[in-house]
């Protein structure tokens, strides 16, 4: 929709709808796609951020789930090679129970 205040037309910005001037024709440039709504300066500016955020954040995301892999590689063969200690540990943990319960039986019977 277009307005006229004075020698200058203004359009609504579709995204925030306020009234701007738009740019001229040969001050718009090749890289505007001609099918897309025209939308004033700021918001221009506020839909390149946002791209840069969404990118931003997944790109974190990218990085973290690799994090994640490489953390899950390492922790898993750390558990792989130690594995037969844990077993040797807990053999350990249950003679040293068995030879407790069997000096509290003797020491009961007394």
């Amino acid at each position: 929709m277009w307005f006229c205040a004075g020698e200058f037309p203004q359009v609504e910005c579709p995204d925030c709808l306020k009234h701007y001037v738009p740019p001229k024709e040969e001050e718009k440039g090749d890289t505007v796609d001609p099918d897309a709504p025209e939308i004033c300066e700021k918001c221009k500016d506020r839909k390149v951020e946002r791209k840069e955020a969404i990118i931003e954040l997944v790109q974190t995301e990218i990085n973290y789930g690799n994090d994640l892999q490489i953390l899950k590689e390492v922790i898993y063969q750390l558990l792989l090679n130690s594995q037969p200690r844990i077993e040797r540990f807990s053999i350990e943990c249950r003679k040293a129970k068995t030879r407790v319960i069997t000096l509290a039986n003797h020491k009961g019977h007394r």
